[in-house]
C-alpha cells in the first residue's frame, strides 16, 4: 500500500475534503444527476488532492488519483483535471437480480478488490487496486454478464 493509500485508510476524516465532479448526461439522461460528490484527501502541500473513494458515475477517475479542484463560491471544491493515475481501475456494475449479491460480493473482495454500493443495493463501483490481475476480475464479471446476471462498464482502466 502506498503513503497515500495510508493516509486515505488510516487518514483523520478531518482531513477529508469534499470535490464536485461535474458530470455530462448522454442522450438517455444517464447519468440521472449533474454532479457527483468525492472524499479526498488534500496532497502535494494542498496543490492535489487524493481521491478517497470509487467514483459512481465520474469517467476515467479513480480511487487514489491525484486530481486538481478549483475552489468556486457557490459549489466549493470543484474537479478540474486528472494531475497523476494512481493505478487503481474502477468498474461499475448493476445486478439484475439480488439473490446473488452476496456470492458476487464475496467473489469480488476474494480476487483483492473493494466495492460500494449505490443509490440503489443492486448498483456497486469496484476498486481494482494495481497489486490485483484485472484479467481475473473481468473475466468474472464478464461471465456474469454473458449469463444475463448484471450490466457492466469500465469507466476507468489504469491496468496494462
Amino acid at each position: 500500500m502506498s503513503s497515500i493509500e495510508d493516509a486515505i485508510s488510516q487518514g483523520d476524516p478531518v482531513n477529508h475534503v469534499k470535490i464536485v465532479v461535474p458530470l455530462e448526461q448522454d442522450e438517455d439522461g444517464y447519468p440521472p444527476i449533474a454532479t457527483e460528490s468525492l472524499w479526498a484527501v488534500p496532497v502535494w502541500d494542498g496543490e492535489g488532492y487524493s481521491v478517497a473513494n470509487i467514483p459512481f458515475f465520474a469517467s476515467r477517475l479513480s480511487c487514489v488519483d491525484i486530481v486538481k479542484a478549483a475552489t468556486d463560491d457557490e459549489r466549493g471544491l470543484v474537479f478540474d483535471r486528472v494531475l497523476s493515475g494512481g493505478g487503481h481501475s474502477t468498474v461499475r456494475v448493476i445486478i439484475f437480480d439480488d439473490t446473488g449479491m452476496p456470492e458476487f460480493k464475496s467473489r469480488i473482495r476474494s480476487l483483492g478488490c473493494d466495492y460500494e454500493v449505490g443509490h440503489k443495493d443492486t448498483f456497486l463501483a469496484i476498486d481494482v487496486p494495481p497489486e490485483v490481475s484485472y484479467d481475473d476480475m473481468i473475466d468474472y464479471i464478464r461471465q456474469k454478464f454473458h449469463e444475463g446476471v448484471l450490466d457492466l462498464q469500465e469507466s476507468s482502466i489504469q491496468h496494462d
